[in-house]
């Protein structure tokens, strides 16, 4: 595991909310793991690179520890001083290789590996898996992302085609590496222009995603040395080599079936309780390129029928919110994020996720939920609301966290990560208290970095309007920031 190409080209990482551990703790208890708290865990990243991940956990839970490791000494460097300019003492950075590097044997509740598996050698691979089983607590936790056959076959090609113009200019410059490659990239795709040709239509399609994309993660997704797509199937067969078992998808919404045609129902119905099995012809019929999958010990005994007593200690959050009002056939809500609009079931399980939609970010516990929509649309049973909690969650609409401290969209003193307000000042994503790196407006980095000590909204109001953001613009923002998530409680 070398550090050359990304002394070259660093590469810059980001929060990811798949890695929250309030998140991956709340997942692995429904299915019967009794994970730490995040609030009093021990947490480690391998391939941390510059910290965005780790170091805005460690400020949310300043009694957990926190570990990072990386082989590129200008990654450990760059994560180092940010924590350190924090105050952050409850985060240790380590600068090496994993072929030689041992987990201590006290034990991580979260071990996470994100963009590491697929991009490093079968021997760094292999020393991964080990160290998840070696390293994890007895009810530990592990997420590890990986390029995946068949989906990542076709951004094969984009590969071959940008490593050709790559090599045609030689030199070591990963800039002038990258513009070659995606110059032979658009030649390729402006010469194959044709209502049938598929092989261009995708190399046009693929040029479009890479739009506005880092010019680091373009670099070492197509131009780095390795990269090594695989089978789910295959992944699993090695996992389970190293005593690991498969526990969910971190995205549990992609492990559901719905919107497959009938044949496709049979042919996965015929695979009865092999969930390894049924996973990967889930991918076949998805074309799935891309997994980050949860691991643990394999001597749990993992339970899939998702006990509802599980449910009433967990919080529920949605970014959904109700566009308009339903008729007859459907109900149509807002994503907060992307803006898009969805439709989503109608009757009880929409009244539902109007109701945990109302407590903002925060979210709440199911018996507040309960309550809520009961007041709203007559007496909703228990039974009722677990059933529509699950299709929730299952269908994307609702996340579920071990923890609450978000900020409820009313609150009057906004206090913001400072990792964030760094952000907000230094442009680029910013990361909210859900864990997401997200594309602020110029208005509400204004706001962020205006309420850095924490402050009343008054007070953040006047200063963001002394840094030029008209009133109304201020009210918007604040509104906007709230129900994202970027207050702590």
């Amino acid at each position: 595991m070398h550090d050359a190409a990304y002394t070259r080209k660093p590469y810059k990482t980001y929060a990811r909310k798949e890695c929250d551990p309030s998140r991956l703790g709340a997942i692995a208890r429904l299915y019967g793991l009794e994970t730490a708290l995040p609030s009093a865990c021990r947490m480690a990243e391998l391939g941390c690179g510059s910290g965005g991940n780790l170091i805005p956990l460690a400020e949310r839970y300043p009694e957990s520890s926190f570990l990072g490791i990386d082989a590129a000494q200008g990654h450990i460097d760059e994560a180092r001083a940010m924590s350190e300019s924090l105050g952050l003492g409850n985060i240790e950075w380590v600068c090496a290789d994993l072929v030689h590097y041992a987990l201590d044997r006290a034990g991580f509740d979260y071990i996470v590996a994100h963009g590491l598996f697929s991009w490093v050698p079968q021997d760094v691979q292999r020393r991964l898996l080990q160290l998840c089983k070696r390293g994890l607590a007895p009810h530990g936790v592990a997420l590890i992302s990986y390029n995946t056959l068949p989906g990542w076959r076709q951004r094969g090609a984009a590969r071959d085609i940008m490593q050709v113009g790559a090599a045609l200019v030689g030199g070591l410059d990963p800039d002038e590496q990258l513009n070659a490659g995606l110059a032979m990239l658009r030649v390729v795709a402006s010469e194959r222009v044709g209502t049938s040709d598929l092989y261009g239509s995708y190399l046009r399609e693929m040029l479009a995603r890479f739009e506005g994309s880092e010019s680091s993660y373009l670099f070492h997704e197509f131009l780095e040395e390795h990269n090594n797509p695989c089978l789910f199937s295959a992944f699993m067969e090695r996992a389970q080599q190293e005593g690991l078992q498969f526990l969910s998808e971190a995205k549990v919404s992609l492990m559901s079936s719905e919107g497959l045609g009938s044949d496709a129902q049979k042919a996965l119905a015929q695979l009865g309780e092999d969930i390894v099995a049924r996973e990967q012809v889930l991918d076949l019929f998805r074309n799935r390129m891309f997994r980050e999958t949860m691991l643990c010990d394999e001597r749990h005994a993992v339970r899939r029928d998702l006990k509802a007593s599980v449910f009433k200690e967990l919080f529920f959050r949605t970014t959904f919110r109700r566009a308009r009002g339903d008729d007859e056939s459907s109900a149509c809500f807002r994503e907060l994020v992307s803006g898009r609009e969805l439709p989503a079931p109608t009757g009880m399980v929409s009244d539902i996720l109007a109701a945990a939609g109302s407590f903002g970010a925060p979210g709440a516990r199911p018996a507040d939920i309960q309550a809520h929509a009961s007041a709203a649309t007559g007496q909703v049973s228990h039974a009722d609301l677990v059933a529509a909690l699950i299709t929730l969650w299952r269908a994307g609409f609702v996340e579920i966290s071990c923890d609450n401290q978000m900020a409820a969209p009313d609150a009057q003193v906004l206090r913001p990560l400072q990792f964030s307000v760094r952000q907000a000042e230094q442009g680029g994503l910013v990361t909210s208290l859900r864990h997401e790196a997200l594309e602020l407006s110029h208005e509400e980095r204004e706001i962020v970095a205006a309420c850095s000590t924490g402050e009343e909204r008054a007070v953040v109001a006047s200063v963001a309007q002394k840094r030029g953001v008209s009133e109304d613009r201020v009210l918007d923002g604040i509104s906007r920031l709230c129900e994202l998530g970027f207050f702590w409680a």
